[in-house]
This record gives structure tokens, sequence and C-alpha cells, in this order.
């Protein structure tokens, strides 16, 4: 991990969102073309990731996880709330996607901590 490792317990709780059908208990793993579980502390964020995996098949899902290892924030994703993991995910349960609409405008402080402080 880089320096910008954080504490798994910090920010919680993360949403991953996918098409893949999981129950509690199962782990969001890296894949073959990603090295990387991706999750974000933002539910809409997840619904948006979920919604981009319909062109893949499935319904879109939104999953509360839980890292199994250390995670980071993830650089490519502009400080919005979006960490990643080289280890494994713990789904906790499944989230209805309608019930987390996408709401967040650009104007809410949400920069380079998952939490959305800013800095000082």
């Amino acid at each position: 991990m880089s320096q910008r490792a954080l504490n798994p317990e910090q920010f919680s709780p993360y949403y991953h969102g996918t098409e893949v059908d999981l129950e509690p208990g199962q782990m969001v793993e890296p894949g073959r073309r990603l090295e990387h579980v991706y999750a974000t502390s933002h539910p809409g964020w997840a619904r948006v990731y979920s919604g981009r995996m319909r062109k893949y098949g499935g319904n879109p899902r939104i999953y509360e996880v839980h890292p199994t290892g250390p995670v980071e924030m993830d650089p490519t994703k502009g400080g919005l709330g979006a960490i990643r993991s080289r280890h494994p995910m713990r789904v906790v349960r499944e989230h209805d996607p309608e019930q987390h609409p996408f709401t967040m405008s650009l104007d809410e402080p949400y920069g380079d901590d998952p939490l959305g402080r800013r800095e000082q």
C-alpha cells in the first residue's frame, strides 16, 4: 500500500456497486482485469457504478461491504470518497438502488477525505 493507506474501520460504511448477485458473507474479490476491489463511502456513487455495469448483464446492485485488509483512497477518482484494496471485501448486506439516488452536487464538500471534510 502507499502512504495514502487508511484504517479500514475509519470511514465505514463502504458501498460497492455491481451487477453480480451476492449474499451476506460472500466476498467481492479483485478480478483478472482489476487488481483492486473498489468501494465508496457514498451510496449514490455506488448506484452510478452499478448502473454502468448493466452493459454486462444483470441488475444493478449496491452492497454494503467491509474491507478484510488495508485500504487506500482511490487516486483515480479525484477524492470522491472512493477507496480501493488489494484484499477482498465482505458483503454485509444489499441496499435497494432506488433508495440511494445520486443527489450529490459538485458543491458538496467531498474533497480528498472519504468523510467529506475539507482540509483546513
